[in-house]
């Protein structure tokens, strides 16, 4: 056997019998490797202390990080956290709030390194070090899915391997209903949040206005107690024709308005949007019957595209 085939046999047992299971799940433990370099893409040791690599760290995390060449700084964000860093400092700044680290920031082969005490926690992030195994682990919040029945129906297990997943959906809730109880929500201290809600109130003719009072207050107050947060709002999802014969003072057109008016409240506050009405809709701009019977709930095939969708952003 080739030397080449020998080395990616070995590989391939490294990665099955050594690199834990709970590395593809929320909960993520990186175990040093010197042969493998595995824990230098996360961390090299210092005098027996972990040194970290911040942009790696945040990219698995998914933060934001960006390197500002006039000020020579570096700018770390979650949610509406920001952390502000120099390079050789001891001092960040969270939200303009200085936090003493107790090594510097530090760059080696272009890369910058932080230490342990860097405040990993504002970003509701856990970051510890077992010296005697020599890894670092890495944790953070659930992914909560708050919404009404659509939401209550998607068997979230099923489509996606995160093994952190909270399914906050309750039948017929409205936007004022899911007001009540943000704080299961918050409770959580999810590190991302996927919101759809508003059918319940097109159904039952709310007036747009006051949906939209009830969104904004639902995303500042989630805000307010987790700036850590990050916010995914999806669209209303259309109706079947099955509903509109049901109830004739309901429209798809007033399901498109309110949709426009959500996405321009996620462009202000800077979140993200995820149409997954236009996925169901027929030439018509109903929902397909191959969706749904009775025109609001949707079937197997129809949450099949919208995991689909979304795949990406539950991790």
């Amino acid at each position: 056997m080739a030397r080449w085939k020998k080395y990616l046999m070995f590989l391939l047992i490294f990665i099955l019998f050594i690199v834990p299971a709970n590395f593809f799940t929320g909960s993520l433990l990186f175990k040093s490797s010197n042969s493998h370099g595995l824990s230098n893409d996360y961390y090299i040791v210092e005098n027996g202390r972990p040194m970290i690599l911040i942009r790696n760290i945040c990219s698995m995390i998914g933060a934001g990080i960006e390197w500002n060449k006039d000020t020579k700084e570096i700018l770390c964000t979650k949610g509406i956290v920001e952390i502000k860093m120099a390079l050789k400092s001891e001092t960040v700044y969270v939200n303009g709030v200085a936090k003493s680290l107790d090594a510097a920031i530090q760059v080696k082969g272009g890369k910058a390194l932080v230490p342990l005490s860097f405040p990993w926690k504002d970003m509701n992030i856990g970051v510890s070090w077992n010296a005697k195994k020599k890894s670092l682990t890495v944790t953070k919040g659930p992914i909560v899915f708050f919404g009404d029945s659509l939401t209550q129906g998607f068997g979230l297990k099923k489509y996606f391997t995160s093994g952190n997943l909270i399914n906050k959906g309750v039948s017929a809730n409205t936007t004022k209903d899911a007001l009540k109880r943000v704080n299961d929500v918050i409770g959580n201290k999810p590190d991302k949040v996927f919101i759809m809600l508003g059918t319940n109130d097109i159904w039952t003719l709310r007036e747009e206005e006051d949906i939209m009072d009830n969104y904004n207050e639902i995303i500042n107050k989630i805000r307010s107690a987790c700036p850590y947060v990050e916010i995914i709002v999806q669209s209303v999802l259309p109706m079947g024709k099955n509903a509109l014969a049901r109830n004739p003072d309901v429209s798809n057109k007033g399901i498109e308005s309110l949709n426009t008016r959500i996405k321009d409240m996620v462009k202000v506050c800077s979140l993200k949007y995820v149409d997954i009405g236009i996925l169901l809709k027929d030439k018509n701009g109903n929902m397909s019957d191959k969706y749904t019977k009775d025109g609001v709930h949707i079937n197997s095939s129809a949450y099949d595209l919208w995991a689909k969708k979304i795949k990406d952003m539950v991790q």
